[in-house]
C-alpha cells in the first residue's frame, strides 16, 4: 500500500490471455447498444416543440417563469443519459409553467387541467403515469411526459409526493441536474454516464424497485464519496458493494432542500448483483469468459454481448 494510505486499485480481472481485454469491450457494446439514436432523440425533441406550439396556443403555459422560460424539456432525455431497449424510444419529460401557482392550484387539478387541455388541442388522450407526477402522451411511438409547474415565489415545483406518501408540490431544478452532470463529465470523464446506462438496463432487467432517477443520483453521490476503478466491469461491481453498504439512506437533491430517501429493498437488489459480479469476474479470470458473459446478460439483459466460452490461446 502507498504510504499516504490511499488504496491503488487493482485490475482483478488482469491475467493470463485477453480475458480482460474481451469483458472491458463486451461492456463498452452494451452501452452503446443502449444508447439511443440521434434520429430517435431529434424525433423526441420535435415531438416536444410540437406539444409545446399546441399549449402555448391556447394560452395555458405562463409567457413569464423566470430562467426556465415558457418550458423545459429535462428527464432522462433532457440530461442525456436516456437508455433505449430494443425499439421502445425513452420518454421525454417536458415541464410545463403553468399560468397558475401552487397556493390556488393543487397537484391532481394542475394535471387534470393540463390532460383537458391536451385533448382540446387534438394531440390526443394523455393517461396518468404510475407514479401521480404526469400524465403521458404518445405522439406516434414517441411518449411525451407532461409535468406541469408552478412558481411559489422565487421556487419552481412540480408535483410530487411528502414523506407519509401524500401528493403535494415539492422543488425541482433541472438546471442543477444538468449542471451535476456536467460536473461529473469535467472530473471523471465518459465513465459516470456509461455506469448510469448499465445500471439502468440492470434496473429494467431484473424489476429493481428504483427509478432512474434515483439512479442518477446515486452514481453521482458514488464519485464523490469514493475513489473509483477506471474499468466498465470492476466499476460496476464496486458501484453495488458500496449502494449495498449506503442503503438504506437518504441522498441530497440538485438544487432542492429535500432529500431523496432509498430503502432496504434497492440494498437487497445491490447485494445480489455484487455477488453475481464476483462469481462473472472468477469465470472471467479463468478464462471462462462464456459462462462469465452469461451472468452478465442475466444481469443486464441481451444488449451485452455472447462472448465464446473459452478466448482462443
Amino acid at each position: 500500500m502507498p504510504d499516504d494510505g490511499v488504496i491503488s486499485w487493482i485490475n482483478p480481472l488482469a491475467g493470463p490471455g485477453d480475458a480482460s481485454d474481451a469483458v472491458a469491450a463486451a461492456f463498452l457494446a452494451a452501452v452503446n447498444g443502449l444508447r439511443p439514436s440521434d434520429l430517435v432523440i431529434n424525433r423526441l425533441y420535435g415531438a416536444s416543440q410540437r406539444v409545446v406550439a399546441c399549449l402555448q396556443a391556447r394560452g395555458l403555459l405562463s409567457p413569464h417563469a423566470g430562467r426556465w422560460g415558457s418550458a423545459v424539456g429535462g428527464g432522462a432525455v433532457g440530461r442525456c443519459t436516456a437508455i433505449q431497449i430494443e425499439a421502445l424510444p425513452p420518454t421525454a419529460d417536458l415541464f410545463l409553467p403553468l399560468v397558475s401557482d401552487a397556493d390556488s392550484e393543487t397537484p391532481a387539478a394542475a394535471l387534470a387541467c393540463l390532460a383537458r387541455a391536451v385533448v382540446e388541442t387534438g394531440l390526443g388522450r394523455a393517461v396518468p403515469r404510475p407514479d401521480g407526477r404526469a400524465i403521458v402522451l404518445r405522439l406516434e411511438d414517441l411518449p411525451i411526459a407532461l409535468l406541469p409547474v408552478c412558481r411559489q415565489g422565487a421556487r419552481l415545483l412540480v408535483p410530487g409526493r411528502d414523506p407519509e406518501g401524500l401528493p403535494q408540490w415539492v422543488e425541482h431544478d433541472p438546471g442543477a441536474e444538468v449542471a451535476c452532470l456536467r460536473r461529473l463529465d469535467h472530473l471523471e470523464g465518459p465513465r459516470p454516464r456509461r455506469l448510469l446506462c448499465l445500471l439502468k438496463a440492470w434496473r429494467v432487467r431484473n424489476r429493481v424497485p428504483v427509478s432512474g432517477y434515483a439512479l442518477e443520483i446515486l452514481v453521482g453521490a458514488y464519485f464523490q464519496s469514493t475513489r473509483t476503478p477506471a474499468g466498465l466491469p470492476l466499476l460496476f461491481e464496486m458501484f453495488m458493494a458500496w449502494a449495498r453498504d449506503a442503503l438504506p439512506g437518504a441522498f441530497a437533491l440538485p438544487g432542492a432542500s429535500r432529500r431523496l430517501f432509498l430503502g432496504k429493498g434497492l440494498q437487497g437488489a445491490t447485494v445480489s448483483a455484487y455477488w453475481r459480479c464476483v462469481r462473472a469476474r472468477h469465470l472471467a479470470a479463468s478464462g471462462e469468459v462464456g459462462p462469465a458473459s452469461a451472468v452478465w446478460r442475466d444481469l443486464l439483459g441481451p444488449v451485452f454481448p455472447r462472448l465464446p466460452e473459452t478466448l482462443p490461446a
